[in-house]
């Protein structure tokens, strides 16, 4: 599945954990708006453009058209790099932590 994500040149889907998959791989996504709003405030957190995520399949063929979708903008590219470092070194604070109470 990551294989295929990898690969792909823009990834469709609806779903929180493949959009974390695509923005771990850095690859361009379009997000479905689900019953959730996890993914809109997972790009609100990274400053993802939220255009990413439509209400329905109706507006698909416009938005892959757009250039700001098909691949991520300087600024868009730039907050992943930040957040996933962030989100490591948290990570690793983390299970350091624990260790020491272990």
């Amino acid at each position: 599945y990551v294989k295929k994500i990898f690969n792909s040149k823009l990834f469709i889907t609806g779903r929180y954990h493949s959009v974390c998959i695509a923005i771990m791989l850095r690859k361009p996504f379009i997000s479905l708006k689900s019953n959730t709003f996890k993914i809109e405030e997972l790009l609100n957190d990274i400053g993802i453009n939220r255009l990413r995520v439509l209400d329905n399949l109706n507006s698909l063929d416009d938005v892959i058209k757009s250039d700001d979708i098909n691949c991520f903008t300087e600024s868009e590219s730039i907050n992943i790099e930040k957040y996933l470092f962030n989100a490591k070194n948290k990570i690793e604070d983390l299970f350091i932590l624990i260790k020491k109470h272990l």
